[in-house]
């Protein structure tokens, strides 16, 4: 039996491309790039990798698609590209989720965002999937204790259930999410900044510590 580190390279050399469609940089508008070269091959959704004029990489989605090119949404600013630079597109977004992975705080590509490397799992898994049929659907579960009585009695949360908390700015929004996070009856619980603060990631990962 191979050892797990053989595996996981193994399914990394596989996944690689011998060659990648390349394009070049025909125009920007300072908030998106116009890339020609690849209106053939990419897909709305694929990731893309500039490199500008010193090496640097500036990573992108495919926003537009066009018969003349596609537009690229960089992840920061496009400061310092140039006409012409090297485009080339890495197709759709994929992650290879790891046990190693519990405890840690990664981007939504399953990059380390704490400093320390991080290793991959064997099988590769898109981030844009179909739902489940509505008849294959399982019912919700059990009652999960939350440590507020509120909701262990008059607005229970279920396994399976979906639960949107809406209210305005800075009224404690994201500290109840915390309390539920930290005394929430579950094995493993997942958290997903999405449009939050840059200081909320430190109250997260303090908050876990603690």
């Amino acid at each position: 039996m191979q050892k797990p580190v053989l595996v996981q390279l193994a399914s990394r050399v596989a996944d690689l491309s011998s060659a990648r469609p390349v394009g070049r940089v025909v125009s920007t508008d300072g908030h998106t790039v116009q890339v020609s070269g690849l209106e053939s091959d990419a897909r709305l959704g694929d990731r893309i990798r500039l490199v500008r004029a010193d090496g640097a990489g500036l990573h992108g989605d495919v926003l537009r698609l066009s018969p003349d090119g596609v537009t690229m949404l960089p992840d920061s600013p496009p400061r310092q590209v140039a006409l012409a630079d090297r485009v080339t597109l890495l197709g759709p977004v994929r992650i290879s989720p790891d046990d190693a992975w519990v405890g840690r705080v990664i981007d939504p590509y399953g990059q380390p965002l704490d400093g320390r490397p991080i290793p991959q799992g064997v099988a590769r898994l898109s981030l844009d999937n179909p739902p489940p049929p509505a008849a294959t659907r399982q019912a919700m579960g059990p009652r999960l204790r939350t440590g507020f009585h509120l909701f262990n009695t008059l607005l229970p949360i279920a396994q399976g259930q979906r639960v949107g908390i809406f209210a305005g700015a800075g009224v404690g929004k994201t500290t109840l999410l915390g309390d539920l996070v930290r005394s929430m009856e579950a094995d493993l619980v997942v958290i997903a900044l999405v449009g939050e603060r840059g200081r909320e990631i430190n109250h997260f990962i303090l908050m876990r510590l603690n």
